[in-house]
């Protein structure tokens, strides 16, 4: 059985990037910057939930925390997923 990690990737910067860019590894991470919950967002519900040519940063303005639902913005980072051997 492999665990997956994740690895911080850039796909593209920051203002430009779009769902579209995203590959079937990549995952959004977004961190509430009140309660510091942080949701892995893959790819394939990128695409189902937005559409493929909306910018990333114009979706996390849009984006609010489920749990503690703060105003405050949400950080977010790109990051691709790599299978390991489990030890």
């Amino acid at each position: 059985m492999t665990r997956k990690t994740y690895v911080p990737e850039i796909l593209a910067p920051r203002y430009a990037l779009r769902v579209d860019d995203f590959g079937p590894d990549h995952v959004l991470h977004v961190r509430c910057e009140a309660c510091a919950r942080v949701v892995l967002i893959d790819a394939g519900e990128l695409r189902r939930s937005f559409d493929a040519c909306q910018r990333i940063v114009v979706l996390a303005e849009r984006l609010r925390c489920a749990r503690c639902a703060a105003p405050t913005p949400l950080s977010w980072s790109v990051y691709r997923r790599v299978p390991t051997p489990e030890s």
